[in-house]
């Protein structure tokens, strides 16, 4: 009977799970490089169409924002310029306090607007 050590041989499949491994990791990495191209590049005409779309945009937004307008006739809803509106408004609070108008504004934020609960009858 002999003493020596024999030798010992490397599990197959270790070696066969770490090359799968290695292969779903580059099968990964090719997916993720070729995936997706993104948006495809736009021709002069559609820049040209959005630019002008926008500038129409915003003609009409300046035109909304400084014009006076009806809205609604039956609700007597009516459009002004924003800078009168402001105006309008500042005159409107310029006399009361500021804690009014945040009362006015937001009644759940003042204790008083809450009317306190009513005790329950107990039976």
């Amino acid at each position: 009977m002999s003493l020596s050590p024999q030798p010992r041989h490397f599990p197959l499949r270790l070696i066969a799970g770490g090359l799968g491994l290695l292969a779903l990791f580059a099968v990964a990495v090719v997916v993720v490089r070729t995936g997706d191209p993104g948006p495809a590049p736009e021709d002069a005409a559609r820049v040209q169409e959005r630019r002008t779309a926008l500038v129409e945009l915003h003609k009409k937004d300046a035109e909304r924002l400084n014009t006076y307008a009806v809205v609604d006739r039956t609700t007597d809803s009516f459009q002004i310029p924003i800078a009168r509106a402001m105006e309008l408004v500042v005159r409107e609070y310029a006399s009361t306090s500021p804690r009014a108008v945040v009362s006015e504004v937001i009644p759940a934020a003042t204790p008083e607007a809450t009317p306190p609960p009513t005790p329950s009858a107990a039976p």
